[in-house]
């Protein structure tokens, strides 16, 4: 959500990894297609195929090595168009290793701000989904969305989100309405110094009231959240400890309590793990950085062990990922990429290697404006 941003930069790390799906210049369109290798994933796990398809991010990408056994259905051809400020205005996804029948489409229209405001689902058996977005500028000048309405062609079928802000604009409560007939809430709480503390997902309990002219709906909370998670943070800003799922509603073991340290250049350098609301340590995660911010490893500690058995590290070249390395107490998985540019530096093709096996064969074509 638009307005979520800067309160998601609070929570994320400040390094990032490289992008393998980035795009440079003003590209029109981008159509893909990827071809695995014969016997490609039964001896892999599902997340492996995902390794290298799309953006990484540091809490995820050492799972990628390991959960899941299958490839999906990944190999059906893409296609993705951008408008003249390079805005995506269609994504299209084909039946396999076919691009004259698609099996779902999405639409994408923004308003004079660059706001999103009509996101439309088609899928190939003539079912549709339309998503319908409203803004309000406030005081800084700064759209944020009021309302978010989505139907589609069954009419038992809705969903209706409402957004309301604080006098400073900072977003306090989400309310959910779904024509499958359940609904919910969401309360965001700050401190002092506009930090978010806490957000709080309830049950809503609608109550109606008429009058002679209309009927008007409000809502109320249920008796208890079902879950909350709060946050405080270092004097410098940065997050130091999320208590995630400890309500009294939920098991034990949804409680978690998590604490980040970072270095001397404000990146996440270690992350500890507490569970079921206890002071019992459950594990503790370490990384490391090259000199550019790009992340050089990720290891792995069970409770308090003094030497991780199992870490990742990222080797890169022109800031593109070109080997991963998992590490473990019973083997080693390399990953290996190749790739094939145009002029403009974009990847045009993509080679994957899993233990020196050809994984699968990414092929892009991009048209350019230029």
């Amino acid at each position: 959500m638009k307005f979520w941003l800067p309160y998601l930069l609070l929570l994320l790390p400040l390094h990032s990894f490289s992008q393998l799906d980035s795009l440079k210049g003003n590209v029109k369109s981008v159509k893909e297609n990827v071809r695995y290798a014969e016997k490609a994933g039964l001896t892999l796990y599902h997340r492996d195929l995902d390794f290298g398809q799309f953006s990484l991010t540091d809490e995820t990408i050492f799972n990628e090595f390991k959960r899941g056994l299958l490839p999906r259905s990944l190999s059906a051809p893409t296609q993705k168009e951008f408008d003249t400020k390079g805005r995506l205005i269609q994504l299209t996804f084909f039946t396999n290793n076919n691009d004259s029948f698609f099996t779902s489409n999405w639409k994408y229209i923004y308003d004079e701000n660059n706001n999103l405001i009509q996101e439309k689902l088609e899928f190939s058996n003539g079912d549709y989904q339309i998503t319908n977005y409203r803004y309000k500028p406030f005081k800084d000048s700064i759209d944020r969305i009021m309302t978010e309405v989505s139907y589609s062609n069954d009419p038992d079928w809705f969903n209706m989100k409402q957004y309301f802000y604080s006098n400073t604009a900072q977003p306090i409560e989400v309310r959910e309405l779904s024509g499958f007939g359940w609904d919910r809430k969401v309360n965001y709480k700050y401190d002092d110094s506009g930090r978010l503390i806490a957000e709080i997902n309830s049950d809503v309990k609608r109550v109606l009231k008429y009058d002679s002219i209309m009927k008007i709906e409000i809502f109320h909370d249920s008796a208890a959240e079902y879950y909350k998670e709060t946050f405080n943070y270092y004097d410098d800003g940065s997050l130091r400890e999320k208590i995630s799922g400890c309500s009294p509603n939920l098991i034990a073991g949804a409680c978690q309590r998590t604490f980040y340290i970072y270095d001397d250049k404000r990146r996440k350098a270690k992350t500890y793990y507490y569970w079921r609301g206890t002071d019992s340590l459950f594990s503790h995660t370490e990384y490391e950085y090259y000199t550019d911010n790009s992340l050089k490893k990720i290891s792995w500690f069970y409770k308090d062990e003094p030497i991780s058995r199992n870490f990742a590290e990222y080797f890169y070249k022109n800031k593109e990922l070109t080997k991963a390395v998992l590490n473990t107490a019973d083997n080693t998985t390399v990953i290996e990429f190749e790739y094939k540019v145009d002029s403009h530096s974009n990847w045009i093709e993509q080679k994957k290697f899993v233990n020196n096996n050809l994984f699968y064969s990414r092929k892009r074509e991009i048209i350019y404006r230029d």
